[in-house]
């Protein structure tokens, strides 16, 4: 019968775990479980190394005396008996979910993130136990790619693992995939802003507003939009866009300069944010 994992062994298992996981998710098939399983064994064994590393007997789901000295020092006990372990050679260590539940009070990274680790717990149990439809494996794989992927990224940055080299291209694409949704979150919160800004306003201030209006359309090169927060009448400032490529000067048209909405003071100067909300 094998025997408990060495020390090392938690993270060679590991390495092993999440390259799979990584060549199946590159690999782009037919959405299947081995993905997701592969990838939550590759953490769950990671966690379990850097939990062995800080004390070994932390790994363990019985943490008491009489238990730990069986499973962790047999060799250096007098009396042998009943040192036998299970029979399967991880029944007596403690679970993905245990393992997170431990290690976030020794890891930033693990405890800000811990309801993600949390939900990847619950998500190899669903594939184990249940039979997910191709939809919702793709979407578990998604979860991974555009979440967990960069979340063991930073833990291993934090605690300095040796020996772990996540796919670049998936780590950018999660990045990107992060720092599209963030700006999403931003621009949302200040669509809301600048509605409940107009609605907080007076009639009398509601007329001032459209007399602001009236004098903004009065400059060369504005239009009426409408304006993407509060959805009133706003002015939007155009300039002309020259194609410097063939050697010669030409126009290919106006782009957005500027968007002033005089009646909830949503100001509008970056071409990410026309794109984002569709001023062209």
């Amino acid at each position: 019968m094998r025997g408990k994992m060495e020390k090392t062994e938690y993270l060679t298992s590991a390495i092993e775990f999440l390259g799979k996981a990584t060549e199946e998710i590159l690999d782009g098939r037919t959405p299947d479980r081995f993905p997701i399983l592969h990838f939550a064994i590759g953490t769950e064994l990671l966690l379990k190394s850097l939990l062995q590393k800080i004390n070994p007997t932390f790994i363990y789901k019985d943490t008491s005396f009489k238990n730990c000295i069986r499973l962790e020092y047999s060799g250096l006990k007098i009396d042998k008996k009943n040192d036998e372990i299970s029979t399967s050679p991880d029944a007596d260590t403690v679970s993905l979910r245990s393992a997170v539940q431990r290690y976030l009070y020794f890891s930033e990274i693990t405890n800000k993130n811990a309801n993600l680790l949390f939900h990847l717990d619950q998500l190899r149990g669903s594939v184990v136990h249940c039979s997910p439809s191709g939809e919702e494996l793709k979407k578990g794989i998604e979860f991974i790619r555009s979440e967990l992927y960069l979340i063991l990224d930073l833990l291993i940055k934090e605690q300095a693992i040796s020996g772990i080299v996540l796919n670049r291209e998936l780590l950018e694409k999660a990045a990107a995939k992060q720092r599209e949704a963030k700006f999403s979150e931003t621009m949302e919160a200040l669509r809301a802003k600048h509605l409940k800004i107009y609605k907080s306003k007076k009639d009398s201030d509601r007329m001032i507003g459209d007399f602001k209006l009236w004098k903004l359309l009065e400059s060369d090169g504005t239009r009426e939009v409408e304006c993407p927060a509060c959805g009133k009448t706003a002015c939007l400032t155009e300039e002309v866009e020259y194609d410097y490529s063939s050697g010669e000067i030409s126009t290919l048209g106006l782009i957005p300069k500027e968007l002033e909405c005089p009646h909830c003071g949503m100001k509008i100067i970056e071409y990410a944010i026309f794109d984002y909300f569709g001023i062209k």
